[in-house]
């Protein structure tokens, strides 16, 4: 027969792995509890391992002691027992009290053994936040490719929160305040706000969620591409036969986005999309341009692009293009010769000569631009009429 005493101490050298796997679970739980959208994900990194570590060598610490001293608290019968739960839970209630709390500007801080695990978990989460933020980056722009702010800001977030069941409804006014917010910058771009939009959801229903229901929305939150009012014009103006590929070109030296084979293989992605278009003479200079513009600004962006145009203007300037300059600098003499200032195209305009702008590929004008409009008068309509 079994000496029940070599049995009981074989057990009890088990706790010296128990107790810390149950140490460790408590820190995989309070590292899952804080990341939404990808929580077993951020269990994972770097950072959250080391975190979890802490937990399991701060519980086997303890139980170590407490065997050691032959702390019983008080039990008669499986002594063992109670002394592995005392150590695995017991720390991890001690390291995180403190003696009283004091206030350090804005932030409440513990004093006690609690404020060593809240540095240590507050470094984590920065470590965790900085690991996690490129694959998230990238889900976000892959999943919301396409989507307007506009159409997704009000049924986007209220479809994710329908699809789940149990986010609370003061939960779901307090982002739709934020997304009001959002809705309001006058200096952010759609594109960014709409990545700014996916980024929310993406932290309060998940990462899975909001791939489902920009899939299941799919064409009712899609918008088009669209060019700035001023890129536009500037495109107008220039000869896609001088063009093309120089502003291409152009375009990707003052381009940073991206490393270089990130932005070599835009670059040609673009060539290769515009390519065709050198060998379709029927089709008008102004929609060469719009093409050749829009798929730039997919690639380095709006800014970018104008840069580029500008810097290259007068090599790519189309004879319609030198006809308003020419038309520009002759009346900016006349009115310099009889003492008046010159007068200047408000933002909006029309360009003469120049394509009729489609509402479907140039961004709306801006308040400050419809402000600007007002301060200057009428404005001519394209097509030539006024109001």
């Amino acid at each position: 027969m079994a000496d029940p005493a070599g049995i009981a101490w074989q057990l009890s050298d088990l706790w010296y792995f128990g107790v810390p796997a149950i140490g460790a679970a408590v820190g995989v739980t309070e590292v899952i509890s804080r990341y939404k959208d990808a929580p077993f994900l951020a269990a994972q990194t770097g950072p959250a391992r080391a975190y979890v570590l802490v937990n399991a060598l701060a519980a086997l610490f303890a139980y170590v002691l407490i065997r050691n001293f032959d702390f019983k608290f008080g039990a008669q019968d499986q002594v063992i027992l109670v002394q592995a739960l005392v150590a695995s839970l017991g720390s991890m209630a001690f390291f995180r009290s403190s003696l009283f709390s004091m206030k350090v500007g804005e932030t409440d801080v513990s004093v006690g053994p609690a404020i060593f695990f809240q540095i240590l978990l507050f470094a984590t989460d920065r470590a965790c936040d900085r690991e996690r933020a490129k694959p998230r980056s990238a889900d976000v722009i892959r999943i919301m490719q396409g989507v307007s702010f506009e159409l997704a800001r009000d049924s986007l977030p209220s479809f994710c929160f329908e699809l789940m069941q149990n986010i609370p409804a003061s939960e779901q006014q307090k982002f739709r305040l934020v997304i009001d917010a959002l809705a309001s910058s006058q200096r952010m771009p759609d594109s960014v706000k709409v990545l700014n939009l996916g980024l929310m959801l993406m932290n309060a229903v998940g990462q899975q969620v909001l791939e489902a229901a920009v899939a299941a929305l799919g064409e009712k939150i899609q918008g088009p591409a669209k060019l700035e009012l001023k890129v536009f014009i500037a495109l107008q103006r220039a000869d896609f036969d001088k063009a093309y590929p120089l502003l291409v070109d152009i375009a990707f030296i003052m381009s940073r986005y991206g490393s270089p084979a990130a932005q070599e293989a835009a670059k040609t992605a673009v060539l290769k999309e515009i390519e065709p278009l050198t060998r379709q003479p029927h089709l008008d200079n102004g929609a060469k341009m719009t093409q050749l513009g829009l798929s730039l600004q997919q690639r380095v962006g709006d800014a970018v692009l104008l840069a580029a145009i500008e810097q290259v203007a007068d090599g790519i300037k189309g004879d319609s293009g030198r006809e308003d300059q020419a038309q520009a600098e002759d009346a900016g003499s006349a009115h310099a010769q009889n003492g008046q200032q010159p007068q200047t195209l408000p933002p909006g305009g029309v360009v003469p000569n120049v394509t009729p702008i489609r509402p479907d590929v140039v961004a709306p004008v801006t308040d400050t631009d419809a402000a600007t409009d007002h301060a200057a008068g009428d404005v001519p309509k394209a097509g030539g009429a006024s109001e």
